[in-house]
């Protein structure tokens, strides 16, 4: 009952992903590339990844500038609560009252703007693991994937190694086991250098005074170890777009760390001396 609910939600969205795959290998085949090769398909997946993570952009930008403003909120919210420390008498409560709700008035940040993002890309994932894992075993799919394009991806190749192969089901397959586990690793690296780095440029003043700082380096050893592991038995197909989607991710986050950065932080303290050093060599 659940798993038909789930396909039911999920059609609109697998058509939609079908479209773009199909109609981005039919244009690879137009301009010379061989419609069954493995080079084709796999452009025509990073075309789809492409495709999605600049639609979600905006909204990983939204979500940014939304953490920046609840940075500055909270940060607000504990200035107005230490001028009121030691002081228990009703009308200093009242005041501070009135002075915390004048601040959340002030300002349109909400908590559930940064996870609109990770919200929305949710049933994205699903609708495409659901269209590639189809694919991957000759099944067609719910719109313009068809069973004769279904098998063309299936048994397309990456260095002679099928699409439909993984590590753990590589059958003594060594060029299967060496792509698989490269991939992986890929898949891994870029997944412990994002955390690394958040961990490191992007944490505020705020945060590191909280106790929980002291769990930082956690996820840098849980998080990757555990993607690694499930990624061996991802067939090579699905892992192709998990490596693109891993390096687009890092390289989003740098870029926004760059441009965004949360006040309070290293990375804002980083960008505001470049904005000093580019004003002084204009006036220079």
């Amino acid at each position: 009952m659940l798993t038909t609910m789930l396909d039911a939600a999920l059609w609109p969205i697998r058509w939609a992903i079908e479209a773009v795959l199909v109609m981005a290998h039919a244009l690879l085949g137009d301009i010379g590339f061989q419609p069954d090769a493995g080079i084709t398909w796999v452009l025509a997946v990073v075309v789809l990844l492409l495709l999605v993570r600049l639609l979600v952009l905006p909204l990983a930008i939204a979500a940014t500038k939304n953490a920046q403003k609840m940075v500055l909120l909270t940060d607000a919210r504990v200035a107005v609560r230490a001028r009121y420390t030691g002081d228990a008498g009703a009308d200093a409560r009242q005041r501070r009252s009135a002075e915390l709700r004048t601040l959340r008035r002030s300002t349109d940040a909400n908590q559930l703007k940064s996870v609109i993002p990770q919200l929305v890309q949710v049933p994205i994932f699903f609708a495409l693991y659901s269209v590639l894992r189809a694919a991957q075993t000759d099944r067609p799919g719910v719109g313009p994937l068809t069973r004769r394009l279904a098998e063309s991806f299936s048994n397309a190749t990456v260095l002679d190694v099928p699409f439909r192969d993984a590590v753990l089901t590589a059958h003594g397959s060594t060029g299967a086991i060496v792509l698989g586990l490269s991939l992986t690793l890929i898949v891994g690296v870029a997944q412990f250098v994002a955390q690394a780095v958040t961990l490191r440029y992007n944490i505020t003043a705020q945060a590191r005074r909280s106790p929980i700082w002291r769990l930082r380096p956690t996820p840098l050893f849980i998080a990757p170890p555990i993607l690694v592991i499930t990624s061996l038995a991802v067939p090579i197909g699905l892992l192709v777009y998990l490596t693109a989607s891993s390096l687009w991710t890092l390289g989003q986050l740098l870029l926004l760390l760059r441009v965004y950065p949360l006040p309070t932080t290293e990375a804002h303290a980083a960008r505001q001396a470049r904005i000093g050093l580019k004003a002084r060599a204009r006036l220079g």
